[in-house]
Order: C-alpha cells, then sequence, then structure tokens
C-alpha cells in the first residue's frame, strides 16, 4: 500500500489523557537502566521514594508522558510499520517534570518529507503536553521518524516545523568519561514505559526488518543519556535540564558497554559524546544534545555515548565519575583522583559539582568508606581554579562567577563536613584554589619538594575559597599575611616545619605513605572518626568552655550510637597499655 502524505498530515489524533504518580516515575527510572546499582545514592533517587531529598523525576519522562501509541501500525496511513526506525527524539521542558501529575497531549504529524524510491521518508510528529487540571504547559516533544520502505510517493507535506540540525560533537579529546553497562533485558524492560513495538521484543520480527535479534529502543538510551548528562555536567539536579535532543543512527543491542564522553566549552558549556560499536569495517554513532540552565547562566551539552561491542567483562573497581577517577578497591578507603592533568587539575565547575557530589555518595546506605584520598594526576596536585574556562565567558557573567565561587566554597566545606577523614596527598604544587582544596582537607601529606601557596595577589585576584580565612588559622595571622600578600610559594619540608602539612616525605615515598596513613585510620570505627574530626574542627571555633562541653556531648551521643567505646574499653582492661594479653 502507497504512503498516502495527506491522510498523513491531516491525520486527528485523539486526546490522551495521562495520570500518574511516583511508582509510574520509579517504573520509567528502571525501564531505561537505573537501579542496576542499589546502593549508587545518583540512582537511588530515581528509584526510591523515601531516598534523601524525595524521588526525582527523569527529565526524559516527558517523551512517554500522553504517548499516542504505536499510531504507524494504522493501515489506513500506508506505512510499512515494520520497517520504521526512530531517527530523532527532541523535548523542550517549559517546567521541571513533577513526580505526579494528571496531564493530556494531543499529537500531530508536522512534516513528512520524502527522500526518494529507495531511500525512504522521514516523518515529523509533535506532541504538546499540558497540565489536564489548569492548561499550564509541561513540555513539547518532537519525534523523527524514519520510514525505510515509504520512499518514492513524490510529495511533501505538512506545516514544516523548522527543525535546526543538531549540532555536531567535538572532534579533540573528551574533558570527562563514565561508564555504564546496559542489562541483556533492557529492551525488554524499556516496555514497561509504554512502548511495545514488536521489533524490540520479538526475534521474527527483528530479522524481518533486517536485524539479527531486537534491538534496543532510541529512547531507551535518550532516558540513559539524560541521566549521564545530568551527572557529569549539570550536578546531579534535573531541574537544570531544559531541553534534550537526540540522533539515532545506528543500532544498539541490549548487554553492551556504553563509554560515554563528555566535553566542555566554556560559559555555555557543551556535553558530547560518540556511540561506537567497533567492528571490522564498521562504525556508528549517536549524538544528542542536552540543554541545561543554571539562573542565568545557560549550558548547551552535545552528548555522546560510545558502546563497543563487548560482553560482560568483570567489573573493575575503579569508574570515571566526570573529571574524578575513583577507586574504592581499598577497604574502608576511596582515592579520589583529580584527572584534569592536561589542565594541570585546575577546577572549573562541573569538577566542584563532582567533588561534592562524590563525597556526598560516600555516605549513601551500603557504603562504609572511612578515609577519602585526594590526589592529582599527572605533574601536581591542582594549578587552583581554571582560569580559562573563567575567561571563556564565566566573569563576564557576574552572576555565573558568584555561583562558582559559592560551588568553590561548598565544595571545600562540604570536604571539612564529610564523616570520612580527608587526606591531601600533595605532589608538584597545589597553588590558589588548588591550596584551598588541601586546606580543606584534614590531613595533608606533601613531597618535600612539593610547592604550595596562594598566588591570587599576583594576578590581581582574591581567594574565593577561603584562603584568606583558613591559611593564617593554620599557621598564624603573621605568617598567613606574609604568604598572602607575597603570593610566595612554600616548599614541602618547609609546610612540615610551620604547621601547615602534616607530614612531608621524599617524593618517591609519597602514595606508599599516603595509603599506609589511610589504612591505619581507616581501621577505627567510623563514628570515632566522624566525631573526632567534629570535635576539633567545630571546638576550633568556640571558646574552650563550650568546647569542653561540645567533647562531653559527643562522648555521650557516640556511646549511644556505637558499641565500639565498650569493646575499646574492654579491649584495653583485658591486654593492657601494650596491648599484650594479660596472664
Amino acid at each position: 500500500m502507497t504512503i498516502d502524505v495527506r491522510q498523513l498530515v491531516e491525520k486527528r489524533f485523539a486526546e490522551v489523557e495521562h495520570a500518574y504518580g511516583p511508582v509510574d516515575c520509579i517504573r520509567y527510572a528502571l525501564s531505561v537502566g537505573l537501579g542496576l546499582d542499589p546502593c549508587d545514592e545518583r540512582q537511588l533517587r530515581y528509584v526510591y521514594e523515601e531516598c534523601e531529598g524525595g524521588l526525582r523525576a527523569l527529565p526524559a519522562m516527558a517523551s512517554v508522558l500522553s504517548y499516542a501509541g504505536h499510531w504507524s501500525r494504522d493501515p489506513a496511513l500506508g506505512l510499512d510499520w515494520k520497517r520504521i526506525l526512530h531517527g530523532e527524539q527532541r523535548v523542550t521542558l517549559h517546567r521541571p517534570v513533577p513526580t505526579a501529575a494528571r496531564v493530556v497531549a494531543s499529537t500531530r504529524i508536522t512534516d513528512v518529507i520524502d527522500k526518494g524510491r529507495d531511500r525512504g521518508a522521514v516523518l515529523h510528529a509533535r506532541r504538546d503536553i499540558a497540565d489536564a487540571g489548569s492548561g499550564e504547559p509541561l513540555a513539547s516533544v518532537t519525534m523523527v521518524t524514519f520510514a525505510r520502505g515509504d520512499g518514492g510517493h513524490g510529495g511533501h507535506g505538512g506545516h514544516g516545523d523548522g527543525l535546526a540540525p543538531l549540532p555536531a560533537v567535538p572532534g579533540h579529546a573528551a574533558d570527562a568519561v563514565t561508564e555504564f553497562v546496559l542489562s541483556a533485558q533492557a529492551a525488554l524492560q524499556y516496555r514497561l514505559a509504554g512502548d511495545l513495538n514488536p521489533l524490540h521484543a520479538d526475534p521474527r520480527v527483528a530479522r524481518e526488518a533486517g536485524f539479527p535479534r531486537p534491538i534496543l529502543h532510541g529512547l531507551c538510551m535518550f532516558g540513559l543519556a539524560t541521566w549521564q548528562a545530568t551527572e557529569l555536567l549539570g550536578g546531579g539536579d534535573p531541574a537544570l535540564v531544559r531541553s534534550l535532543a537526540g540522533r539515532f543512527t545506528a543500532p544498539l543491542y541490549p548487554g553492551e558497554r556504553l563509554r560515554t564522553e563528555a566535553w566542555r566549552h566554556g560559559a555555555l558549556s557543551r556535553l558530547g559524546a560518540r556511540a561506537r560499536r567497533h567492528r571490522a569495517g564498521s562504525r556508528s554513532a549517536r549524538a544528542g544534545v542536552v540543554h541545561i540552565v543554571d539562573g542565568r547562566t545557560r549550558a548547551l551539552f552535545h552528548i555522546a555515548w560510545r558502546a563497543p561491542r563487548v560482553f560482560l567483562t568483570q567489573a573493575t573497581t575503579a569508574v570515571q565519575m566526570s573529571s574524578l577517577l575513583i577507586d574504592d578497591s581499598h577497604p574502608g578507603i576511596r582515592i579520589v583522583t583529580l584527572n584534569r592533568p592536561e589542565r594541570m587539575n585546575a577546577l572549573d565547575g562541573p569538577t566542584l559539582e563532582a567533588f561534592i557530589a562524590m563525597v556526598r555518595e560516600c555516605s549513601a546506605p551500603g557504603k562504609d568508606i572511612r578515609v577519602i584520598v585526594i590526589r592529582g594526576a599527572g605533574r601536581c596536585f591542582s594549578a587552583g581554579a581554571d582560569l580559562k574556562w573563567l575567561a571563556s565567558g564565566v566573569l563576564a557573567d557576574h552572576g555565573a562567577h558568584l555561583r562558582f565561587q559559592d560551588r568553590l566554597q561548598e565544595m571545600c566545606e562540604t570536604l571539612e563536613a564529610a564523616d570520612q577523614v580527608v587526606i591531601a596527598s600533595i605532589h608538584g604544587f597545589a597553588l590558589a584554589g588548588g591550596l584551598e582544596l588541601a586546606m580543606s582537607c584534614d590531613i595533608l601529606v606533601a613531597d618535600e619538594a612539593a610547592e604550595l601557596g596562594d598566588e591570587h595577589i599576583k594576578r590581581n585576584l582574591l581567594p574565593g575559597g577561603g584562603g584568606s580565612q583558613r591559611l593564617p588559622r593554620k599557621i598564624g595571622l603573621a605568617r598567613g599575611l606574609f604568604y598572602l600578600l607575597t603570593g610566595r610559594r612554600i616548599k614541602g619540608r618547609e609546610a612540615e616545619r610551620i604547621g601547615l602539612v602534616a607530614v612531608a616525605v621524599n617524593g618517591a615515598e609519597l602514595a606508599d605513605t599516603t595509603l599506609a596513613l589511610a589504612q591505619e585510620v581507616a581501621r577505627t570505627d567510623g563514628r570515632a572518626l566522624a566525631s573526632m574530626k567534629l570535635m576539633a574542627r567545630r571546638g576550633m571555633e568556640l571558646p574552650l568552655r563550650e568546647g569542653l562541653w561540645l567533647e562531653r556531648w559527643s562522648q555521650h551521643r557516640y556511646r549511644q550510637e556505637s558499641s565500639a567505646m565498650d569493646s575499646g574499653v574492654a579491649s584495653f582492661a583485658a591486654h593492657g597499655k601494650t596491648g599484650a594479653p594479660k596472664a
């Protein structure tokens, strides 16, 4: 049957009303693959209704609200539905997707483009979603489908929706990388979201369409990519997402390992990704756009994901989280490597967000992390704030610059307030914001040849991460002012002498010394470590009498929360001061 362009553009879809709640949000998140790690707080916030901060709805969930169904199977339209593929998806969010609502939507075909005989046709369908009660717009969804068997009808119909081409993915090395392994049941799971196209479930239908087995829904990847983008550069806040777009140029299959590569470009940050399946002579790619708004600062993210065609292999304990490399292979210890060596581990906005999220994740249910070690990749610990990133447009936007300063201070305060003991392992140099990061840690271990300093004054800048306050408190007002006003650097051995660092060692011994110290501390009860840290840090801000009261209160609370104190006293009584058993 020949495609009927007039039937398509004049088709009147019935309005679809859709009432949903928290359970539906959880079902959608599970359908795109979240929840595979039940102890990952970043995933739990979408699949557990009582998580800290409350349940959140994935922004891409707008794609399935008030869905008109598999309308291409309508015989009156004359489409070869088995050969239809999803080409692009674009979503504009007029407000964040709530976790419960009653919405209504109308769908219409806005464009039909003939690509020629044997080349198929392209169909654009638009769905406008609004609150069923108030009529307030929620989202506008455009779905572009490729009807591979329906070209050559000789027509072009519709009103035209002026879709701009999606921007290309950058060609240089990515700034951030993460991985995600899809379940072998991913396509079957996504049917829970309402897309029942048998192409994704029935091997026979898949073979008839030219695929060896059922392929993954494009919208499943769309939802997962949005979550990855939000975590990588959006600080994990789905409310920041304003628009999304994805292009699907080749099929992906359930069970594949996805490697997401992200790129940033200035204040209008862009996140991009490539999806590549490596086979002999074959390469496929998917690319898309995620538009995130934070206050007055707009960020355009090009997102992509790379999917090497591999079978599930043994998982490694080291993963990449934005610009941080995370290693949880040592019991009770998390080793965090600032992984921007090409930028001297300079701190930009996304890196600050990653630090904050990383520390909070250490206290997630099921985690037993007592010590966090922070170090830098390449030649140094950290050169400070990323001045090139700031100069690319952030400084010109006063609001954006203030938000960066707020995040810098929040990162430092988060480290200081963490339940974990935080150890800085410093080599090369720790300057300006890098020194502020180090001074927020509880114990500083440095290469004796390392250089530490606050060089803000040399560039007519002022500290924004607490350098003017923490440095005098650590080494005294006289020395603190000397180094703040001159911008001079302090060698590791001298930093140990004046009390800026706890230990200075030969550079060849730095890694082993830091790890041995972390292991020594991690053998202690986690609540005891958190309580001791709280007493010392908060006590420094209090008069002595109030500090002593804090110590008594902390001891009383610790004994109520943990039996470790009683067992420690019993062990001491049994073994004596030397720890040797009594005769």
